[in-house]
């Protein structure tokens, strides 16, 4: 699923970098956040829960990012490199 460069903007590139950010810093705010939570006196598999939750949405978030940034880096496919629908393989006109 690749865009041609009119389409591209910065804006999802902008876009790519918070969420790759907000997505690591999902992660290191987890380890703040969990001994807290520990201190409340949740049930040990209510706070694994919770750890798992955050943890994947971090990796959704920075996955999400990273994709992104990749789609917007990669170079889109050039129109000329795609075959002409009105000329045969040979080199002839249809």
């Amino acid at each position: 699923m690749h865009t041609d460069l009119k389409s591209k903007s910065n804006v999802q590139l902008i876009w790519g970098m918070a969420l790759t950010v907000i997505g690591v810093a999902v992660f290191f705010r987890t380890s703040q956040i969990i001994p807290r939570l520990q201190e409340m006196n949740y049930a040990p598999t209510t706070l694994v829960f919770i750890r798992i939750c955050f943890y994947l949405m971090g990796i959704i978030l920075a996955g999400g990012g990273i994709r992104k940034i990749v789609l917007y880096l990669s170079p889109s496919p050039s129109s000329s490199s795609q075959p002409d629908a009105d000329v045969g393989t040979d080199g002839t006109d249809r």
